[in-house]
């Protein structure tokens, strides 16, 4: 080989090396931006959640903790098959049939287990029952003191102290 053939080689190898490296920033860069997205959407569904819990425990109409709870859940199952749609792609090699029979077969098990959650959770925030686990809370019957909510709970009479009154 001539030092001109070498010189070519190197060039090659070099120029193929700086394109495998600006590859895997670029990977690099959408993994980074994938993971801080998915971050984000976790957060904002334990905010959601969160939210519909502390609704719960307020009095509220019936119909934003039958929307919220319906929206969250729809949120959180979503989520679900967003993550499991990159192994599904992984795991079928991109075969549209294959990946039809799966996401059927997923969608059969999360649509009836996201209505059976979403009643059992939405009628547990709608039960005037769950209010007595706030005791700083607003109840069913009307604004009460903590001491009188502490009682029901607790089923043990409190002592008056000075500046509150049971009734």
């Amino acid at each position: 080989m001539s030092k001109n053939d070498q010189m070519l080689v190197m060039e090659i190898d070099h120029e193929t090396r700086q394109r495998e490296h600006a590859a895997e920033l670029e990977k690099q860069s959408t993994d980074r931006r994938h993971y801080l997205q998915y971050s984000a959407i976790i957060v904002i569904m334990i905010t959601v959640f969160i939210v519909l819990l502390m609704l719960g425990s307020l009095k509220v109409p019936e119909w934003i903790i039958k929307m919220l709870g319906f929206f969250s859940f729809i949120f959180l199952f979503e989520f679900i098959v967003l993550i499991s749609d990159h192994k599904i792609m992984e795991i079928t090699h991109d075969e549209p049939w294959k990946i039809l029979l799966i996401k059927i077969f997923l969608i059969a098990i999360l649509l009836p287990l996201h209505h059976w959650i979403e009643k059992r959770v939405v009628s547990l925030l709608l039960d005037p029952r769950f209010y007595q686990y706030f005791p700083l809370s607003y109840t069913q019957q009307g604004q009460g003191t903590y001491q009188q909510d502490q009682s029901k709970i607790t089923g043990h009479p409190q002592e008056d102290t000075p500046g509150t009154e049971t009734k």
